[in-house]
């Protein structure tokens, strides 16, 4: 199913969506999933797509996890009566995501750490620009630490604009294949907004709304914050283009 062998990647994204909410803020369904919400210890809340099913004294749940590309099945049977699988196969499943989750969280932090993380600048491809950008993973995310655009200090600039105290960087899922195994892929780059609000806690801003007020700033039809990575066959990044800026800055 995540590697859409099944359907089109199209369909499998539209498939792989809630359909409805419930009264608990922790559980979502779909067609025909039902959506667990889990928060990780970072913070991440992260949802896991099971399927769960029964019949005499057997029982099954299949669970996917799209944000890690990963996912398992939990086979149960025996016991007096079909309702011990059921109760069986959901704590072994509960087991499995508090154990699991928070190790490939953090394996999926290394990984992008290596391949994403580090200096861009226009001088490694040629460009006499002066432009650059550093890319870290602070705070388990792909964070923009320093964005410099012919000269101008793009960080800086941003909070006479905006209350803002940076941009994370976010996967969009749009990708294409470029030369020999290479891929670039879309990423969108949020508002990281510091949390404020009024004495009596009836109004605050935080994280959530950097969802609800994205940058809008465009420019020759391309947002601010539209930004393509390329990598080559191994998976390593080789170049980054904040397509606003018109330029491709080369990673060292």
């Amino acid at each position: 199913m995540l590697r859409n062998t099944l359907l089109k990647p199209v369909d499998t994204r539209r498939w792989m969506k809630p359909v409805a909410h419930t009264a608990d803020v922790t559980f979502s369904v779909g067609r025909p999933w039902e959506i667990k919400r889990v928060t990780l210890s970072t913070g991440h809340v992260v949802d896991v797509y099971t399927k769960e099913g029964d019949l005499g004294l057997y029982a099954g749940i299949l669970a996917l996890v799209p944000d890690f590309d990963i996912g398992f099945v939990v086979n149960a049977a025996g016991g007096k009566s079909g309702s011990d699988s059921v109760l069986v196969s959901s704590v072994l499943s509960d087991m499995i995501v508090d154990a699991f989750l928070p190790a490939v969280e953090k394996v999926a932090e290394q990984q992008a750490n290596k391949a994403y993380a580090g200096e861009y600048t226009a001088a490694a491809v040629g460009s006499k620009l002066n432009s650059s950008m550093v890319i870290s993973t602070k705070d388990s995310g792909l964070t923009i630490e320093s964005w410099i655009s012919n000269g101008t200090q793009i960080l800086e600039a941003l909070p006479l604009l905006l209350p803002v105290k940076g941009l994370q960087l976010y996967p969009t899922g749009l990708r294409k294949r470029v030369g020999k195994g290479g891929m670039k892929v879309g990423w969108r780059a949020v508002l990281e907004y510091p949390l404020f609000g009024s004495n009596n806690g009836s109004f605050v801003a935080g994280p959530s709304d950097t969802w609800a007020d994205n940058i809008e700033v465009s420019y020759g039809g391309v947002t601010a914050n539209d930004f393509v990575f390329e990598l080559d066959g191994k998976g390593q990044v080789v170049n980054v283009e904040p397509r606003i800026m018109r330029a491709t800055l080369g990673k060292l």
